[in-house]
């Protein structure tokens, strides 16, 4: 199926403010599971008005509570527990479809990956799904399996849908399209492969300081020819990635090779031809810096095919933590990024955009990662 341009879903929505997409139109229907307790057992069902008259406080007090904002607002804690543990009893649920109707919000947001099998990705999800549940918001996940044709029919797709903000790991190569959403779309973060240029806020570790530390670590231990599987080229990330590598070599006073830095995407195929064309031209490299975890699990399976460990035969330090690493025969070390917080303050930034907070400026956020050391760098005897 055809979508529609960013643009011209921009206009679109720009036309027609107070329409809500039909398929969210009649989407929750409300039966309380258990009969209506006492003071409401004549109404079909509960709604504001009528919790509001049994508890005897206001519409807007219930509703402020019901959206997780009764600290906001200075609602008694007391006030809360109250009204929670009432809703509960009946087995309230608001009237979602009304609410957007009437509200023109939908309490969804979007989030758009690269790609679903990379954890990394899985992962910061989660904690974007559990932020935005506490503002009682549910969140679309699309994958654009690194395609940028695919990111931009994600985007216009969401926009169709009426989402109320979006967070995006963007493929990396081409700009445009955000550029588009900058000034005339929901609120938009991105994350980790961002564009320094756009007036977006975007959240990010800091790459190039993070691999700079790792390839430091491998000159500590008295590494000098280092080989670096990028990841996908002109993108921000790996490029950033690749500048802490060259500068780590600079400052020790070792020239760049660049003939040492392979690869071409951040997978497990481009991590496993790596190694084969490492070892077909310069069988004499020591160790490997990893953009990736990807592109490590690919390269750990290639060295293995060949009968090479790591790390007696190869030194290998790998950006990104690998799920269930500790179970390895070699615990690798790893540049390991903050997750929980890349999620949260995310989502953080994201709300405080769709709430309309003033105060908060386009941001370019970039957070520290860390090295953990393990066993996966031997030391280099000259």
């Amino acid at each position: 199926m055809q979508t529609a341009g960013i643009k011209e879903v921009i206009m679109e929505q720009a036309q027609t403010p107070n329409r809500l997409d039909p398929i969210h139109r009649g989407h929750i229907r409300l039966r309380p599971d258990k009969p209506l307790r006492k003071g409401m057992r004549n109404m079909q069902k509960p709604t504001l008005h009528s919790i509001a008259k049994y508890l005897d406080t206001s519409t807007c007090t219930i509703s402020r509570v019901l959206n997780g904002k009764g600290s906001q607002y200075r609602i008694a804690e007391a006030t809360q527990e109250r009204i929670l543990n009432y809703v509960k009893k009946i087995n309230y649920r608001p009237n979602v479809a009304a609410q957007s109707l009437r509200l023109n919000r939908t309490r969804e947001v979007g989030l758009i990956l690269p790609d679903f099998a990379n954890p990394f990705y899985t992962n910061v999800a989660k904690y974007v799904a559990t932020e935005a549940r506490k503002r009682n918001y549910s969140v679309q996940i699309i994958e654009t399996e690194d395609d940028t044709k695919t990111e931009i029919d994600a985007i216009s797709h969401m926009l169709h849908c009426r989402v109320e903000g979006l967070i995006v790991w963007p493929v990396g190569l081409e700009s445009k399209h955000f550029r588009d959403l900058a000034s005339n779309a929901p609120p938009i973060v991105l994350v980790d492969r961002c564009f320094p240029d756009l007036k977006l806020s975007q959240v990010t570790v800091d790459n190039a300081l993070s691999s700079e530390i790792a390839t430091n670590h491998l000159l500590d231990f008295g590494h000098r020819e280092i080989a670096c599987f990028q990841g996908l080229e002109h993108t921000a990330t790996s490029e950033d990635r690749v500048e802490g590598y060259r500068r780590a070599l600079t400052a020790r006073g070792i020239g760049v090779d660049d003939s040492l830095i392979i690869g071409d995407s951040f997978t497990q195929s481009s991590g496993y031809r790596s190694v084969g064309q490492l070892l077909a031209s310069r069988p004499s490299v020591s160790a490997v810096f990893s953009l990736s975890n990807q592109i490590t699990l690919g390269a750990l399976r290639a060295f293995a095919e060949r009968g090479l460990n790591v790390p007696d035969d190869i030194s290998m330090v790998s950006f990104d933590e690998i799920d269930g690493v500790e179970f390895f025969a070699t615990p690798l070390t790893v540049i390991s990024q903050p997750i929980a917080e890349i999620g949260r303050r995310a989502t953080e930034v994201l709300f405080e955009k769709i709430d309309g907070n003033d105060s908060c400026k386009e941001q370019y956020q970039l957070l520290p990662a860390n090295l953990i050391s393990r066993s996966s760098v031997k030391l280099f005897a000259q």
